[in-house]
């Protein structure tokens, strides 16, 4: 079983120093354990939900998602002003 990423495992992969960036989901979209579709879904963001994005790996931002470290890729996402 894989081991729970802590805050400074995440930042450590997402360049220290970026600070999390809020997006907003632009329709009902999976966060899935890794970045692709191949990877287990966690859950789903609803339309309009508000989530914190650590970093981007190429089409997929890392977020926080209901206490656990997901993926969601980054079309279904627009960051907020």
């Amino acid at each position: 079983m894989a081991s729970k990423q802590t805050l400074s495992d995440i930042v450590t992969d997402c360049f220290k120093g970026q600070l999390l960036t809020k997006y907003v989901a632009k329709s009902p979209v999976y966060v899935r354990k890794g970045p692709g579709v191949s990877y287990e879904e966690l859950g789903y963001l609803n339309k309009d939900e508000v989530v914190d994005v650590f970093c981007t790996t190429g089409e997929w931002c890392k977020v926080q998602f209901h206490h656990h470290i997901g993926y969601v890729n980054k079309l279904y996402l627009q960051k907020l002003s």
